[in-house]
């Protein structure tokens, strides 16, 4: 076990593993590839990210999760207070966790093709940098329905489109048609 502060490694073929503060990375140089997990915020103890919000307590079954994505700014509380985990999320929502993943880069000189996207908009700078990169399209008659319901398809195409942006390989296909509701996957995301 690594004390707090302390980081422990061992190697075996092409992984390296380093433990810290209860957490892993595995890195495998031969893949260009470095994967971090959540780490145990263990929060009876001296940290605890999310300890201001009062509506999930240290014993909430996602509280560690929501730990980790609130450290590291991709998730933020609705209020000083509050994070409310049952909020359904929105199209809105999801680019920005995109955008913030992507450390949240300027969209200086980016047009605005949507007429539902506000300069004054919580979710302006992350939906303009998702369409100017190709993960987040709007609809047909120019709107982008930021507060729309992330359908499971919505999801599944952002995350491609995002992981093309990165250049991570997506040449694996599966034949959704084993799915009864097939059927009703819009095309775009057939």
């Amino acid at each position: 076990n690594a004390a707090d502060g302390e980081f422990l490694a061992w190697r075996s073929g092409d992984v390296k593993v380093i433990t810290a503060n209860g957490g892993y990375t595995f890195k495998m140089p031969a893949y260009n590839l470095d994967i971090t997990s959540l780490r145990d915020y263990n929060c009876t103890g001296k940290f605890c990210p999310a300890e201001s919000f009062t509506d999930i307590g240290a014993d909430f079954w996602a509280h560690d999760a929501i730990d980790f994505v609130y450290e590291n700014n991709l998730f933020k509380g609705f209020t000083d207070t509050e994070f409310k985990p049952d909020v359904i999320m929105n199209r809105g929502m999801l680019v920005t966790v995109l955008y913030r993943l992507n450390g949240s880069p300027s969209v200086e000189g980016y047009e605005n093709p949507f007429s539902d996207v506000k300069a004054d908009s919580p979710y302006h700078d992350a939906i303009l940098w998702g369409y100017h990169n190709r993960i987040a399209n709007g609809y047909a008659d120019g709107t982008f329905c930021p507060n729309g319901t992330l359908k499971r398809e919505h999801l599944a195409v952002f995350l491609l489109r995002y992981a093309n942006f990165m250049g991570y390989d997506t040449n694996q296909y599966g034949d959704i048609g084993v799915f009864e509701d097939a059927s009703l996957v819009t095309d775009y995301a057939d």
